[in-house]
């Protein structure tokens, strides 16, 4: 309840979450996850959904994003040190998610 996809907006958080993400790994082997950003609406204009920020480059993986139309939302890929690639909403992945506690 009152809970989004993960939003990462700084390299410390990036590496706090790679980091519980390996150790997840370590239990549970590879997964892939979805984290909140998207470009639907505006083709190539990555944002986070929750809070309409701009994503932040250093979070794409090599060659991202390379999708196109078909591929607006994003996922943490674990061959690529959990970074961001583009992929199509309709794919099934576990998702991350986050609450602010006030």
């Amino acid at each position: 309840e009152n809970a989004s996809l993960v939003e990462i907006h700084t390299e410390e958080q990036l590496e706090f979450l790679q980091m519980e993400l390996y150790i997840l790994e370590d239990h549970e082997g590879r997964q892939n996850w979805w984290a909140g950003a998207t470009d639907l609406g505006r083709e190539g204009r990555w944002i986070w959904m929750d809070t309409l920020t701009t994503f932040p480059e250093f979070m794409w993986g090599s060659t991202e994003p390379n999708g196109g139309t078909g591929a607006n939302c994003l996922y943490l890929y674990s061959g690529a040190n959990y970074l961001g690639y583009d992929v199509a909403c309709t794919d099934t992945y576990f998702p991350i998610c986050q609450k602010f506690i006030e």
